[in-house]
């Protein structure tokens, strides 16, 4: 692997870390089921441009689909843990 390849590949690794850590904040932080909705416009964003022979554009895609696939198992899990909100206030 060449020079380039290996630092493309220590940053494709670097971001796919920071949305998992970015996903875990929006699930403390945000409302319930933000984390899946973020997660399905990450997916369906690597599907919007054709990567063609370009390497960095298929390791965006790349890195797109895994956090997005990530993200909705964990949106899901967020769904499924965390309480509902009541209408009323009371718990």
């Amino acid at each position: 692997m060449d020079p380039f390849g290996q630092v493309f590949l220590v940053v494709s690794i670097v971001a796919v870390v920071a949305a998992l850590v970015g996903f875990w904040f929006l699930s403390r932080r945000g409302p319930r089921g933000s984390v899946l909705a973020v997660a399905a416009a990450l997916y369906i964003a690597s599907y919007a441009f054709d990567p063609g022979r370009s390497r960095e554009l298929v390791g965006l895609a790349g890195i797109l689909r895994i956090t997005g696939f990530v993200g909705g198992i964990l949106g899901v899990i967020d769904l499924v843990r965390r309480p509902r909100d009541s209408a009323d206030g009371s718990a």
